[in-house]
């Protein structure tokens, strides 16, 4: 059994960075996978922020979905909880 962290995500690019870094420096032993889901976010300078946090970490410990309409919060956790159950 592997741990899976979901990381909903609208915007606000630097706080998700923060979460997506610390989750992964506090797990790493774990060897966690990362599921990140976007829920269309308008793009924005602190994207930056975020593309430089996720490449990060190495693509077989973390998902990435992005929606290209946003769908709400419940949307994005499910997302997260079906491919974290696919993987």
């Amino acid at each position: 059994m592997q741990l899976a962290i979901i990381i909903p995500i609208y915007g606000h690019f630097k706080i998700a960075s923060r979460a997506i870094i610390s989750a992964w420096e506090q797990t790493t032993l774990l060897k966690p996978l990362l599921v990140i889901v976007d829920d269309a976010s308008p793009v924005c300078p602190e994207y930056k922020y975020f593309a430089d946090a996720i490449s990060e970490i190495p693509d077989e410990q973390k998902r990435l979905i992005l929606f290209e309409h946003n769908g709400g919060l419940t949307r994005s956790w499910n997302a997260g909880l079906v491919a974290a159950r696919e993987l």
